[in-house]
């Protein structure tokens, strides 16, 4: 015990989180001499948090000994500056003791510094091209991020900038003035949407706004229908049936994804398995305190 708070010694932290035991200590040493790493957090702070808490000291930890914070021009000026405030010299302290030194490290500081210890973990991580079974087998997982559908549509919107609290009264009275049009009726508000576009569902949620392409496959192919609310207003539409315009080019680009999207999560998948082997090195304090 010092003064109110609790010593908890952490010996391994595993990808499914933590336990802590109220006054159990152990005691791992660190795989470099180095010395015990403290992480204060307040009482009561739960597990989850008490591990993102030694997960970013860690990484400072990694950015400091690597000598980074005088080599980032963004936390040498904030060192400098806090260094002033306590009474320091930053010309005269090395960047890693001056970085020791100070008492706590401002939140962008400290943000700053984790993310440079996060990308030092980065770039030691190995790569390698997948295989074609791994990425039909990812390609299966996630079977809607690829799906092969393609809309198409033409729409007229009323603005929520125009028109505002009266945005859903007007685009119904639109909808019902063009009920019994054809496709090339005009109306709404003036805009720089597209008034017709074909696309898949992720196109198409990128300009409409999230769920608009959903909206737009559930409604009447071949006659106006709405509103269905988006981004930029309530829209009125008119489904049509597409297809795309080159099945080649098409299945050519969710391969592209595919391959993209795997090596994401792969490396991501890898990054946290490094950082957790990292911290499962190092001699980690954590320390409850009062506030």
């Amino acid at each position: 015990m010092i003064g109110s708070a609790r010593r908890v010694h952490l010996a391994r932290f595993l990808v499914l989180g933590l336990v802590l035991l109220a006054g159990r200590r152990l005691l791992v040493p660190a795989s470099d001499g180095a010395a015990p790493l403290v992480v204060e957090v307040a009482a009561g702070t739960d597990d989850g948090a008490i591990r993102r808490a030694v997960v970013d000291a860690v990484l400072v930890d990694e950015a400091v000994r690597a000598r980074w914070p005088l080599a980032d021009p963004v936390v040498r000026e904030r060192l400098r500056d806090a260094a002033a405030v306590a009474g320091l010299d930053a010309d005269a302290e090395p960047g890693q003791r001056l970085a020791s030194s100070l008492p706590a490290l401002d939140p962008v500081t400290r943000a700053r510094l984790v993310w440079i210890g996060r990308e030092l973990m980065r770039a030691e991580l190995p790569s390698r091209a997948p295989t074609a079974a791994e990425l039909a087998a990812y390609r299966d997982a996630h079977p809607a991020r690829y799906e092969p559908a393609w809309l198409g549509f033409r729409q007229r919107v009323v603005s929520h900038a125009r028109r505002g609290a009266h945005v859903e009264a007007a685009a119904r009275a639109l909808a019902d003035e063009l009920a019994a049009a054809g496709p090339d009726a005009t109306g709404g508000d003036p805009s720089l949407l597209p008034a017709r576009m074909s696309g898949t569902p992720a196109m198409i949620d990128a300009r409409f706004g999230p769920g608009f392409a959903a909206r737009v496959a559930a409604a009447p192919e071949g006659r106006w229908s709405g509103p269905v609310p988006g981004t930029f207003g309530a829209h009125v539409v008119w489904r049509e049936r597409a297809h795309p315009p080159d099945e080649v080019a098409a299945r050519d680009a969710v391969a592209l994804r595919v391959a993209r999207d795997w090596a994401h999560d792969r490396h991501a998948d890898e990054l946290r398995r490094a950082i957790d082997r990292l911290v499962a090195r190092r001699r980690v304090v954590v320390r409850e305190v009062t506030p």
